[in-house]
């Protein structure tokens, strides 16, 4: 009981300590599973449970009735502690919400293409009718040369996010890393932007191209640049500058890739179990999990590395890839 609870025996044999640590929410639920025990049903109930240190558990419990010697019915229970089965189960269908939202997202990339495209052509048709003006407005000009550009950034992302979701094989060959942070940074500004952190870039002109998979390496990516924002919104608005530094060099004949903040770090303790499956150091309901054991999974098919320390007052990852040989 102690194990489990946090109480000893004696503070367990007292009328109702364990009705006073259950979440009121659940208490419905449980009085009714209780109700058909005494009815002599076999019933189970699931219910947060505050153990003596104040965390809260998941347990499970499986409730039948009994007859003693004496004729007496009794309800007997069997507690199991179900809290990371709970939270798998929640994570996962966390990832599931986000890969249908991913195919949503790819759905309507196709579908605003049209009106993006239709806002182009009207503003270039308009562009080519104030051209034959003897005095066109600058001011206008101006204008549409924005509406222009716009709309042509906008389809360049779509286009891309339509790539990014696209399921299937891609062959490895030469990759471009500067190309590859910049579309990722590009793919997540929206949180960048919301949580006011900029993406700092220290890439050589000269580097080599890696050996590797554009969508697969901008997923990675994508996934460092995100978990450095979620760092960064917990911290006070005062802080100093919010930024994520990449870098890369050629290190025994491989490229080292750094990426680093300044959002506090990761707990020592956690720091060995980073990269396992559905672990993570957020809040239930702040992230799912997956993300960076994915991005291990990623690196290690490339044939690179991937390690975490932390440094400078924030999270450095260190990332090892082949170098593409020149043809």
């Amino acid at each position: 009981m102690f194990g489990l609870t946090g109480y000893t025996v004696e503070e367990a044999m007292k009328d109702g300590w364990w009705l006073s640590s259950i979440d009121r929410s659940d208490m419905v639920l449980l009085h009714d599973a209780l109700g058909r025990a005494i009815t002599g049903q076999a019933a189970t109930a699931t219910f947060r449970f505050r153990r003596k240190d104040d965390s809260w558990i998941w347990i499970r419990l499986l409730l039948s009735r009994h007859v003693d010697r004496a004729s007496v019915p009794e309800v007997i229970g069997i507690w199991i502690d179900v809290t990371h089965e709970r939270a798998l189960a929640e994570q996962l269908a966390q990832a599931n919400k986000l890969a249908q939202l991913g195919e949503m997202a790819t759905g309507m990339a196709h579908e605003l293409n049209q009106p993006l495209a239709a806002i182009s052509l009207a503003a270039e048709n308009a562009q080519r009718e104030i051209a034959r003006l003897d005095h066109p407005s600058p001011r206008l000009v101006r204008r549409l040369d924005v509406i222009v550009e716009m709309a042509g950034r906008a389809s360049e992302l779509i286009d891309h996010m339509r790539v990014f979701g696209r399921i299937g094989p891609e062959s490895s060959g030469p990759v471009d890393l500067a190309e590859v942070v910049a579309k990722a940074a590009s793919l997540i500004s929206g949180k960048l932007r919301g949580t006011m952190v900029q993406v700092r870039t220290d890439l050589s002109e000269t580097l080599p191209p890696v050996l590797g998979r554009t969508v697969p390496l901008e997923q990675v990516l994508i996934n460092l640049f995100s978990n450095a924002c979620d760092a960064y919104a917990t911290l006070a608005e005062a802080d100093a500058a919010r930024e994520i530094i990449v870098k890369a060099r050629v290190a025994d004949a491989m490229m080292q890739v750094s990426v680093a903040d300044r959002a506090g770090g990761i707990p020592h303790a956690v720091l060995p179990q980073i990269f396992q499956p559905f672990f993570t150091t957020k809040p239930v309901g702040s992230g799912t999990g997956p993300g960076l054991s994915i991005s291990y999974g990623i690196i290690t098919e490339l044939g690179g590395t991937i390690d975490v320390c932390n440094r400078d007052g924030g999270v450095q990852f260190i990332i090892h890839l082949p170098i593409a040989q020149a043809p």
